[in-house]
């Protein structure tokens, strides 16, 4: 009986062992759980910052680009004002050619007119005597 009894003993010693064993696997394997947890949290977190600043950093070159179109836009209706300002200027130059030349033909008509006003005397003063 005592045989048994320490048979048994030992038999409940090495279940002890095991158990503790067991226990003492699935700690680890609960911290090594929880270390993985938090690595992949830390790792999530990280490529999440990443993202963000990533997604920051495009927005302002977008933004830098609109600014860019913007100052280009601007750029071009100033050189369209300023094309529109010089067609017409040179519209009422040519304008101004225009009435000038004509201002001139009228006076050459004047001169040739006077000529032959005078030439049209001479011949009646030159008749009547």
């Amino acid at each position: 009986a005592a045989a048994e009894r320490a048979a048994a003993a030992a038999a409940l010693a090495e279940q002890g062992s095991v158990i503790e064993a067991l226990r003492t696997e699935a700690a680890w394997l609960t911290s090594a759980l929880r270390v993985s947890k938090e690595a992949r949290e830390e790792a999530r977190e990280a490529a999440l910052a990443e993202g963000a600043a990533e997604a920051a950093g495009l927005q302002a070159a977008l933004e830098a680009s609109r600014s860019e179109v913007e100052r280009a836009r601007a750029a071009q209706r100033e050189a369209c004002t300023r094309l529109a300002d010089e067609v017409s200027e040179r519209e009422d130059l040519e304008a101004r050619l225009i009435a000038l030349q004509q201002d001139e033909r009228l006076r050459a008509d004047a001169s040739a007119a006077e000529r032959e006003l005078r030439a049209l005397r001479k011949a009646m003063s030159e008749a009547e005597a």
